[in-house]
């Protein structure tokens, strides 16, 4: 009956009713009734109830909202990352249980609290964990608290290898090669299609062109970087080549390599006098 007399004393303080010196023998006839003393204990029982639901909803409140940082995984490449609930604080937690999973690679062993598997998907996956803390009924709806975990792409992946458009006027191969003799020398020549533009399927931009005399002997070798910012700049790079090729084979003709010979001859033997007079 005390704690019956102190909560009503306390009600009515709170309420500014104040009970008079006159009124004290009531008062404790008051508080003597027994519905008066079930109606204080059913109230500190409300109280008590709303207390723990209060505390249980800002415990799950809690969880939902705790950051959860997961190291990043990459596609085709082994993860494995343990969700510790003791570190985390979990410990309240009762039953758990990972959804969002499907077609990931990834899979969770509960027992172990384990995320591992081998990511299939890129991007920022939302994976779903369901709880039930220590508290809540066991038929209660399970709470939902999203983790966020990166999967980068694979590397490989990002770099296309498409084929450039065959029925362009000045298509040419992507990929070229050539072996041969180069005077008294083997030669290997090769013409490759950069990454970038393989990745959108432009064209080979460089080109290279390689032509042995025989009338004369010489061998010619021409090659050229295409200027990227230009839209025929695969067709520039192969005129440039071909027209180096057909230059020297127009103008480097035996006649032209006698006198070419007869300057060259002079030149070493002025070359020479000056060398012998020092």
């Amino acid at each position: 009956m005390e704690e019956t007399k102190k909560y009503v004393q306390a009600f009515l303080s709170q309420n500014k009713i104040e009970v008079p010196t006159s009124k004290h023998s009531l008062f404790d006839d008051f508080i003597a009734n027994e519905t008066n003393i079930e109606s204080v204990k059913i109230i500190k029982e409300n109280q008590q109830m709303i207390m723990a639901n209060w505390m249980l909803k800002t415990r799950i409140d809690d969880i939902i909202q705790q950051s959860v940082l997961l190291p990043n995984g990459t596609v085709n490449k082994n993860y494995e990352s343990e969700i510790d609930f003791i570190k985390l604080g979990w410990n309240d937690i009762v039953y758990s249980e990972i959804k969002n999973l499907d077609d990931t690679g990834l899979s969770f062993n509960d027992t172990e609290k384990l995320l591992h598997g081998n990511p299939k998907i890129s991007g920022d996956l939302k994976i779903k964990l369901l709880f039930r803390v220590e508290g809540e009924e066991e038929n209660s709806t399970l709470n939902e608290k999203t983790i966020t975990v990166i999967i980068n792409p694979d590397p490989k992946s990002l770099w296309k290898n498409i084929e450039s458009n065959k029925t362009d006027p000045f298509w040419k191969e992507d990929n070229i090669a050539f072996s041969g003799k180069f005077l008294d020398k083997n030669i290997v020549i090769a013409s490759k299609r950069g990454r970038s533009h393989a990745n959108v399927g432009s064209f080979r931009d460089d080109d290279y062109a390689f032509k042995n005399i025989n009338e004369t002997g010489w061998c010619v070798l021409a090659v050229s970087d295409g200027a990227g910012s230009a839209n025929l700049s695969r067709q520039g790079s192969k005129l440039a080549c071909d027209l180096v090729i057909e230059y020297f084979e127009q103008n480097l003709t035996l006649e032209y390599l006698k006198e070419f010979d007869e300057t060259l001859l002079n030149h070493y033997n002025k070359s020479d006098e000056s060398t012998s007079k020092k």
